[in-house]
């Protein structure tokens, strides 16, 4: 090999080393402690809750709501056109309760993606000083929602997006769902992230998002995004251009949901979010599949290639870099309480996330991705 291909092979586990320190260093502020404090008692607030065909998870998400130590709040659950007994069940959960009420919506307006026409029509209804947005498969511990007022006021922010723990049963879920964390925490720098005013650098979880009614309504809210399939970081995004402050938790305590319960929606979920996640930028989008690729996939064939060859170099560095990858995965798996079992088959998962990646991009600018019934395209 020449000495300029050396180098850049080199390169990799220097990189990779240097990502392993900013995880360190992400996940000291993401599981930021916070004290909960006496000024923010008489914020009112409002929960929503998007609800399509969720009978198999509105109840429990109900029930994580009614035993909330917060009690200056309303509940808006949004059935959009459900067509299963998703309505039927929150109107049984929530009688004689006058904190929770059911809309149900009048069909999907032309032009819009599902849960954003869902969340501007239920924003209209709501009341509260602080939103907060809770997908119907997200489980709230009894103080989440007063943690995440104080949070919020004590931070100045204008959003703050809390990330649930994810509740991983199967080994698919097992091997497929702690990417989530990995790309978020591996990648994005979140000390420059919330103190940059590029709103390139940011990014939300819809499962469980808090705004202050101001920073909602400077942005635009739901009503700005129409066609946006992304619409929890596009939202981020939003409020960060208008000036206001992002920031981005740690809710492993407060919250917990199952995306996911088998590879198949595994791969329908990730599929319908991963070309959309970059801005559908198709050469950001190679660029990034290309870093995941070099990173954490070709490592272990480059180290398998050097050894037959006696390419001493080449072991080394490969060696290296698989250290960085897989103590990028322990670390996160232990300080989330991730499996760790799944940790050593990291480039069989990241593999797979290529490859659903790829499909991504092909149903986005094919036949469409298909999601809760609804068809998504994007040229």
């Amino acid at each position: 090999m020449t000495d300029f291909i050396m180098a850049l092979i080199w390169l990799v586990p220097v990189l990779g080393t240097c990502q392993l320190l900013l995880l360190l260093d992400n996940l000291a502020r993401f599981k930021k402690a916070y004290s909960l404090k006496d000024q923010a008692l008489f914020t009112t607030v409002s929960v929503m809750i998007p609800a399509r065909n969720e009978a198999e998870n509105i109840r429990s998400c109900i029930d994580s709501l009614k035993s909330q130590t917060w009690q200056n709040m309303e509940v808006l659950v949004f059935d959009d056109c459900s067509e299963d007994d998703t309505a039927e069940i929150v109107e049984s959960c929530i009688v004689d309760d006058k904190r929770f009420r059911l809309i149900r919506g009048q069909g999907k307006t032309e032009g819009w993606a599902g849960k954003n026409d869902a969340l501007r029509k239920v924003v209209r209804e709501a009341r509260g000083e602080v939103l907060i947005f809770v997908d119907a498969d997200t489980r709230l511990a009894p103080q989440a929602v007063e943690t995440a007022v104080a949070i919020i006021h004590e931070e100045e922010a204008g959003l703050l997006s809390l990330w649930p723990r994810q509740t991983m049963k199967s080994p698919e879920e097992q091997l497929m769902m702690p990417l989530l964390s990995f790309i978020l925490l591996a990648f994005l720098p979140l000390k420059f992230a919330e103190s940059s005013s590029l709103k390139e650098f940011t990014a939300a979880n819809g499962q469980f998002m808090v705004f202050t009614r101001a920073a909602y309504k400077k942005c635009g809210g739901h009503e700005a995004l129409k066609e946006e399939i992304m619409d929890d970081v596009r939202l981020a995004q939003r409020v960060k251009a208008s000036g206001e402050r992002v920031i981005i938790r740690d809710a492993g305590q407060l919250a917990a949901c199952r995306m996911y319960d088998s590879y198949e929606k595994i791969w329908q979920g990730f599929r319908k979010n991963l070309y959309p996640a970059f801005n559908n930028h198709l050469l950001i989008f190679i660029l990034s599949i290309c870093i995941l690729a070099a990173g954490h996939v070709l490592p272990i064939a480059a180290l398998v290639y050097a050894l037959a060859a006696g390419a001493g170099s080449l072991a080394l560095a490969s060696s290296w870099q698989l250290f960085n990858s897989l103590a990028t995965r322990i670390v996160l798996a232990l300080s989330l309480k991730q499996p760790l079992f799944s940790t050593p088959l990291h480039p069989l998962a990241v593999s797979i996330t290529i490859l659903m990646a790829l499909d991504s991009y092909r149903g986005y600018t094919g036949a469409g991705v298909v999601w809760k019934g609804r068809t998504y395209r994007r040229g």
